[in-house]
């Protein structure tokens, strides 16, 4: 469902001669993906060179390697203390210079879990 909104959003209606599908792979990284409830955290990672030092990443046992990046809001990340736990919709992507990491939509909200 979000990913039809978020489709029809973007491409019903001309976009100067480029197809609708064409489109939407310019704009969504790996559009055959699918938002999916998962829970994440935040942690310390100091001197990453990356937004601050703190960062989220998915928990063990989420349908995501604990390895990947979570780009998430960072007023959220700061207004919490390390380690929260929150509950959110996120997507595998690569749209940022080819890495892989899990995209979540600042939109769509959260849920601190306890």
């Amino acid at each position: 469902m979000i990913q039809e909104v978020v489709y029809r959003t973007l491409c019903c209606g001309a976009v100067h001669g480029m197809e609708a599908h064409s489109l939407l792979e310019t704009i969504m990284a790996k559009p055959e993906e699918l938002y999916q409830e998962i829970i994440v955290e935040t942690y310390y990672e100091s001197g990453s060179g990356l937004h601050g030092d703190i960062h989220v990443r998915c928990i063990e046992g989420q349908p995501f390697p604990t390895h990947l990046r979570v780009r998430f809001p960072r007023a959220v990340r700061q207004a919490h203390k390390v380690p929260t736990r929150f509950r959110v919709a996120g997507k595998l992507s690569d749209r940022e210079g080819g890495n892989e990491f899990i995209h979540t939509n600042h939109a769509w909200g959260y849920h601190v879990e306890k």
